[in-house]
């Protein structure tokens, strides 16, 4: 007697959850996907070449070809390609950004320290050499993106 409307609650149960979170599912990823892409300025694409280890523990190896894509935000996470006039810089890199506070970053590359050409190196970046960059110390190119991503 309460056996087919124990089905029916049942069967009801079981599809509704799934509808709601396949919509969701639908809807969510294709408003990420636009935030996303915004900030990026990708007409103004340019290519660079890594020179150093520094940054293969993310991706980016000696010589490899990277793009470097303008955007209108840099934030945490970011891999940015940027010039440094601060006095403890000697020109162009490709960092990561590991904080953020305002118009001052904080970069670095890999944390240990390894071989090169017979030589003990350690990245040259905020945690060994130049700290904070902030305002005018730092001019960001743009995100950097290995040429396979």
């Amino acid at each position: 007697m309460y056996y087919p409307g124990f089905i029916f609650v049942f069967v009801l149960w079981a599809f509704l959850p799934f509808g709601v979170i396949a919509n969701a599912a639908e809807y969510v990823p294709y408003a990420n996907e636009n935030i996303g892409k915004e900030r990026y300025d990708f007409a103004h694409t340019r290519v660079f070449q890594v020179e150093g280890h520094s940054m293969e523990s993310y991706g980016f190896f000696d010589r490899a070809l990277v793009d470097v894509v303008p955007a209108t935000e840099f934030f945490v996470g970011d891999v940015i390609a940027f010039e440094c006039t601060h006095e403890k810089c000697d020109g162009a890199y490709i960092k990561k950004i590991t904080k953020k506070e305002d118009n001052c970053y904080w970069v670095e590359g890999r944390r240990d320290v390894w071989e090169e050409n017979g030589n003990r190196r350690q990245s040259m970046d905020s945690k060994t050499t130049y700290d904070w960059l902030c305002g005018d110390e730092i001019m960001i190119y743009g995100v950097a993106f290995t040429k396979s991503a």
